[in-house]
Order: structure tokens, then C-alpha cells, then sequence
């Protein structure tokens, strides 16, 4: 319908430096893990900015915000699903490996809930 849309934002995402962010990771993930209700497995995070916070991650997505387009699962066992463009964060890639992050295309989103 939208003609002359523009394409997706292609930023690539790159890394908050922990003294910046002031908590690490896992601390966020043992965190949210613990606030968790005791029946849920996993945590669908939608908001950006919140995903942005829980993977010490920043993006060019928005101008003037540093998020980036994604949708993010939390799993109680500290791993997560990244559901973003594959081509932003290919420099950042054994971080995700390192904190537990398997990156999925953004399109898959709807699949994976299925």
C-alpha cells in the first residue's frame, strides 16, 4: 500500500561499556529472573529501550534514541532470543555468544510466538 516507503533502518548496534551501563548483564538476567512469577518460563520484551537496557546494547535506529529495532525472549534459564536484522550485529556477535543471545531474523518474531 505504502509506495514510496523507506527502507528499515540498517544501523549497526554496538556495545554499552558496563561502567557506563552500571550492571552487568547477568546481573540483570539473575534480576529478572528472580522478579519473574514462579508459572513463567519466559519474558516477551517489546519496548526498545528495554532491550536496549537488558543486553548493554545501543543502536542508531531512531534518531536522537539509542535504541534499535528488535523484539527480545527472555528465558528463565538466562538465555535469550534477539529477534533484529542479522546485518546489525554482526560485529557484535561473540558478545551476544557470551551472554547467552541466539539472533533470530526480525520477520521470525510472529513463528516463534506460534
Amino acid at each position: 500500500m505504502w509506495e514510496d516507503r523507506p527502507l528499515p533502518p540498517s544501523e549497526k548496534v554496538f556495545i554499552l561499556d558496563e561502567k557506563y551501563a552500571g550492571e552487568s548483564v547477568q546481573s540483570k538476567y539473575d534480576r529478572i529472573a528472580a522478579a519473574m512469577p514462579k508459572d513463567a518460563d519466559m519474558l516477551l520484551v517489546t519496548t526498545l529501550d528495554d532491550i536496549a537496557w537488558f543486553l548493554n546494547l545501543r543502536g542508531k535506529d531512531i534518531q536522537f534514541n539509542p535504541i534499535f529495532i528488535s523484539f527480545l525472549i527472555f528465558h528463565r534459564d538466562g538465555t535469550c532470543d534477539l529477534f533484529i536484522d542479522e546485518a546489525k550485529v554482526v560485529e557484535v556477535h561473540e558478545y551476544l555468544a557470551s551472554i547467552k543471545v541466539t539472533v533470530h531474523p526480525y520477520s521470525k518474531i510472529r513463528n516463534y510466538l506460534e
